[in-house]
């Protein structure tokens, strides 16, 4: 039988009661002012504020989220405002704070003003705890779109700026002042054949020239020390051929923090080996030209279109017998014995670009005219523009004194020449006279001999005659007829070298006689006869012919 309680124990219970009623009261009204406080906080934030249950329903959203409002959303699944590829990230941390009670975050695209899909969300995601069990998951998101869209540009931004870093061609690298790489561009990999990432960390004169202290001219030691740019020309034997030099165009630039103390530099280092050995050849070739130019025979200028001497060689000097202390106030207008001709000269060589062996009349300094030839060419500028001339000049004085004697002379001998055409024109009429003459003598000649001594010998020959008697005067008349005989001036003629046996010879067998009759004739045995014979055709050349012999001395008939 349960025992009644005492009004007192009924009174204790009542104030206990009453006491609980009021703290419980207070507890609410605490925990009613609490949510009023949670709720103006999350509605007045930024960013924007959601629970979810493990499924990812909706169950409270602190302010409008696009074109969402917060009653709207209720009830919906949170990765319903997501594009798909975005769900599993949702539903993994979800579920990751659910297990673990955890917090945790992420980056997604999510709903915004300008749509579904339209603005960047970073979200950090923490536990609801009920006695001491995961009821529901906050997550508390920030709009991180202008955010990202700098990250990207930086980003871009950066990209753009190291691929022209990549693309120079200086090696560039961002070094301590330690001389430790810290970045190093895409040059030295073509180069030097050596990974970017692979120097970083490693000492510049150690990676490159192999040393373990900077180089004495080191720009960037100068650098740390002066705080300004600083530059040098390094030199180290060739990686190629240790027989060769390079040279090393290198800046280093310092950079320094708000302290204005040193952090870093900047190292610009260009290969100049090709530009100096260019530099080197140039030199060589601008001093024998220099030479060329100094020792010319010929007078060698440049000057401006106005006429003032920009430079000359001695033999210019020497030509116009001035010194260099006069050129400065010298205008080559004056050297002209026609000033029309500098006109002349400059229309044509401003027209064509150049003249070559431009006849003109120049003075030197104490008025001496001289012929000369100029070959010269415009000087421009950069833009095309016509600044002066340059070229040679040469005295022809000598010479066209020599051309003119020369003319002169030809004068001469044209006359002479009239003259001696003239006295073989009369030679030739005397030596035609004399041919004419010589004819007609031949002709009397014949006739005479065939009318007065050919009738007497035939008399003769009829007369008792002995032996001898008869061949003398056979002998005699053959050699009348040899004398009047064109058969014995063609022979003679054309054999010259026939002696004048053999021409007698040759005229008997041409008149048919036997060697023996003609040994008889000549008084000589038949034996030199044929000597005669052989020698005759000999120089006859038909020594080794088969042939007549009197078959071609009838040819010269």
């Amino acid at each position: 039988m349960t025992t009644k309680p005492t009004y007192k124990e009924l009174e204790k219970r009542i104030k206990e009661l009453e006491k609980k009623t009021v703290e419980h009261k207070q507890l609410e009204e605490m925990l009613q002012e609490s949510k009023e406080k949670w709720r103006s906080l999350a509605e007045t934030a930024p960013c924007v504020i959601l629970t979810v249950q493990r499924d990812g329903t909706i169950q409270f959203l602190n302010r409008p989220v696009g074109n969402y409002m917060p009653e709207d959303t209720i009830g919906t699944k949170v990765w319903d405002y997501v594009p798909p590829n975005h769900h599993s990230v949702m539903r993994k941390a979800i579920e990751h704070v659910f297990k673990t009670g955890l917090p945790t975050g992420y980056k997604i695209l999510g709903a915004g003003l300008e749509g579904p899909a339209s603005t960047w969300y970073m979200t950090q995601l923490g536990p609801i705890l009920k006695d001491g069990k995961v009821t529901a998951v906050t997550m508390v998101s920030v709009d991180i779109t202008e955010i990202k869209k700098v990250h990207e540009e930086l980003r871009e931004s950066e990209a753009q700026k190291e691929a022209i870093l990549d693309a120079s061609v200086d090696r560039i690298r961002l070094s301590d002042t330690d001389m430790k790489i810290i970045w190093a561009n895409q040059t030295h990999q073509r180069e030097l054949n050596m990974d970017p990432e692979e120097l970083i960390g490693q000492q510049c004169y150690t990676v490159f020239v192999k040393r373990d202290t900077p180089c004495s001219e080191c720009p960037s030691i100068k650098a740390i020390k002066s705080g300004q740019i600083e530059h040098s020309v390094l030199t180290r034997p060739s990686l190629k051929n240790k027989e060769k030099t390079t040279y090393l165009n290198s800046y280093a630039v310092p950079l320094k923090n708000e302290s204005g103390y040193i952090e870093s530099l900047i190292q610009i280092t260009r290969n100049i080996t090709e530009q100096v050995q260019a530099e080197k050849e140039l030199e060589k070739s601008e001093e024998k030209y220099r030479t060329l130019f100094e020792d010319s025979r010929d007078a060698v200028y440049i000057t401006t279109r106005e006429g003032k001497v920009i430079g000359t060689n001695q033999s210019f000097l020497d030509l116009f017998c001035i010194t260099k202390d006069e050129l400065p106030d010298l205008n080559v207008q004056q050297l002209y014995v026609h000033p029309v001709d500098r006109s002349r000269f400059q229309k044509q060589i401003e027209k064509n670009g150049s003249v070559k062996d431009f006849e003109v009349k120049l003075k030197k300094k104490d008025g001496t005219a001289m012929d000369c030839l100029l070959t010269s060419t415009v000087w421009q500028d950069s833009d095309g523009s016509i600044l002066g001339y340059h070229g040679i000049i040469r005295d022809i004085t000598e010479r066209k004194k020599t051309e003119r004697a020369l003319r002169e002379r030809e004068k001469e001998l044209k006359i002479q020449a009239t003259n001696l055409k003239e006295m073989v024109t009369a030679l030739r009429v005397l030596l035609k006279q004399r041919d004419e003459d010589k004819t007609e003598l031949e002709e009397k000649l014949l006739s005479n001999v065939k009318e007065l001594v050919v009738p007497f010998l035939a008399k003769v020959k009829k007369t008792p005659l002995d032996y001898k008697q008869f061949a003398y005067i056979d002998i005699l008349e053959s050699n009348l007829n040899d004398i009047t005989s064109p058969f014995l001036h063609n022979l003679s003629t054309k054999y010259i070298n026939l002696t004048p046996k053999e021409i007698r010879v040759a005229y008997l067998i041409k008149e048919g006689k036997t060697t023996k009759e003609i040994g008889e004739m000549m008084a000589v045995s038949p034996r030199t006869i044929e000597t005669h014979r052989k020698n005759i055709r000999r120089k006859l050349g038909i020594e080794k012919k088969k042939g007549n012999l009197r078959s071609r001395l009838l040819t010269f008939q």
